[in-house]
């Protein structure tokens, strides 16, 4: 092949065997990078499953409080995802480099084709089965038809405005789509926050708020459950990672890494919902708190913000404890980071001809 030639998206995947893309500063990290570069990208389903049923059950109940508990049973029911040699664990999909459908994105997936070309086009194509497909096109998509914030933004903008609502949507000059997407975008989340005091502290402040308010503030009160019916799918989540370290660890037969997922079950036990106690569980409580970001909406540009700031005092208490060394913060980073690139943003055809490379920005 010649050199300048240009290449399609798939046979730039089939370059990546892992043996070409093995980078890390240790061995593990090499191993990590040669199990994410050899899995393809893959649709999950079990997110959009655990909301349609929600709002099945739900019918003609508050928005808001159907939304609360609708990522309330995608984090109870996602199953944990805790790959060999990991230190850093979680994947907001069932599978290595899987993510879930959610429901803003059901309206473009109505568009003619849209499904179909999911693992045969040129750009960020993805692993999708028969059955996936079927169950899309037969179950879900037919009941989420014009349900979204962003299906009913466009009809009434339609409405409105028949010949210049395209306008709002398909032009930079005044564009509302991210916003329409649950939980928005281009926004740095409080991690600092999260890592200090734990999603319990928020917990905490919106019971205070709930027995402070009066009947007649009744949206209010549905906001606040809302929240608290997220916070509660946070703790299942971390139980069940909790739960399935303790199995992996159970049946490793090397004590080294029956060691360390006995480690990971005691680090995913407590965080996010608790404050991070040393580097390590502020490095996994970030993660799991993005990952909730892909899994809850559509957004795009979910920034750690300063993580060199808020993230130096665990460094700093756990080298001066003697319980961590720069060479394995490095390796803890370098964990992280590919993590970080397992999350990817699902794209209509469209969207990923003219941005292609499966990465949220």
């Amino acid at each position: 092949m010649s050199s300048t030639a240009q290449l399609t998206m798939h046979e730039t995947m089939e370059f990546r065997s892992g043996k070409v893309v093995a980078i890390g500063s240790t061995d593990r990290v090499k191993r990590l990078s040669t199990q994410f570069h050899t899995a393809r990208p893959s649709i999950c389903l079990e997110g959009i499953e655990a909301y349609t049923k929600v709002y099945k059950e739900t019918e003609g109940g508050p928005e808001v409080l159907r939304r609360g508990l609708g990522i309330r049973e995608v984090l109870a029911t996602m199953p944990p995802v805790i790959m060999p040699d990991e230190l850093i664990v979680g994947q907001p999909g069932s599978k290595l480099r899987s993510m879930t459908i959610r429901p803003p994105m059901t309206g473009w997936l109505q568009n003619p084709g849209e499904i179909e070309k999911f693992n045969t086009r040129e750009y960020d194509p993805w692993e999708i089965t028969d059955e996936q497909k079927r169950e899309l096109r037969e179950e879900i998509l037919p009941y989420w038809k014009d349900k979204t914030v962003r299906e009913r933004w466009f009809k009434q903008a339609k409405e409105l405005l028949p010949d210049e609502w395209w306008i709002l949507t398909d032009t930079t000059v005044s564009d509302m789509r991210n916003f329409l997407h649950a939980p928005g975008s281009h926004i740095s989340p409080p991690y600092e926050d999260i890592i200090t005091k734990g999603y319990k502290a928020y917990e905490q402040r919106v019971r205070e708020k709930l027995a402070g308010l009066t009947d007649e503030e009744f949206e209010k009160k549905l906001f606040y459950k809302a929240v608290l019916a997220a916070i509660d799918g946070i703790r299942l989540w971390s139980r069940n990672y909790q739960e399935k370290a303790l199995e992996l660890a159970a049946k490793e037969t090397n004590p080294v890494r029956a060691a360390e997922l006995k480690k990971i079950a005691e680090i995913t036990g407590r965080v996010p919902y608790e404050p991070a106690r040393n580097f390590h569980e502020a490095l996994q409580s970030i993660f799991f708190a993005q990952s909730f970001l892909w899994m809850e909406g559509c957004g795009v540009g979910f920034n750690l913000g300063r993580a060199d700031r808020y993230l130096l005092p665990f460094y700093q208490a756990d080298i001066a404890n003697g319980t961590l060394t720069r060479e394995q913060a490095m390796e803890l980073v370098e964990c992280l980071w590919l993590k970080l690139t397992g999350i990817h943003g699902i794209r209509s055809h469209r969207h990923s001809t003219f941005s292609p490379g499966y990465f949220p920005y």
